[in-house]
């Protein structure tokens, strides 16, 4: 079960002008959440905006850079990136 946004300003990073990639999005987000929940190695997920884009940690396991992807403001045809620092 995907949880609800954790803040509006993360709700509104999803708010996308390409239909197609808001769905991808949000299914990405749901997968997230869902793996988390099968991984009890991970542990909890926080939800954050880092760099205007939705960021997931997990605070409770070991330190781990957090992933981090989102889509521009503008009109893209494909978008989706995963950013993992060091």
């Amino acid at each position: 079960m995907t949880p609800p946004f954790a803040s509006p300003g993360i709700e509104a990073a999803f708010d996308v002008l390409d239909p197609q990639a808001r769905a991808g999005l949000l299914a990405l987000r749901g997968l997230i959440f869902d793996t988390a929940a099968q991984s009890p190695e991970a542990g909890r997920i926080e939800e954050a905006l880092r760099w205007g884009q939705p960021s997931y940690l997990t605070p409770s396991a070991k330190p781990a850079p957090p992933s981090g992807w989102g889509c521009p403001r503008v009109r893209v045809l494909r978008c989706l990136y995963i950013a993992k620092a060091g």
